[in-house]
């Protein structure tokens, strides 16, 4: 869980929130509590170009992680509440 909580601080925070909770707009969703295979589900799909209307830095941002650390993300966000 360690890992994903780095990673989300260092590269998710910024426009999610602190503690995932997303904003208003639908463009930013929260992802805290999300269902893990959801999660990894959403990071494969945009990866893999299966959600083309998704922003660019988002795709540039997670195409540097490996699956280890798209697994870890999506645990440590599923366990936020």
């Amino acid at each position: 869980m360690q890992l994903g909580a780095q990673l989300y601080a260092a590269h998710c925070r910024t426009c999610h929130g602190a503690r995932a909770e997303g904003s208003e707009s639908p463009a930013v969703p929260r992802l805290a509590g999300q269902n893990f295979v959801y999660l990894v589900r959403q990071q494969h799909d945009l990866l893999e170009g299966r959600r083309p209307d998704e922003n660019r830095d988002h795709m540039r941002l997670l195409d540097e992680f490996d699956v280890t650390q798209i697994q870890a993300l999506a645990d440590y966000l599923s366990r936020l509440q």
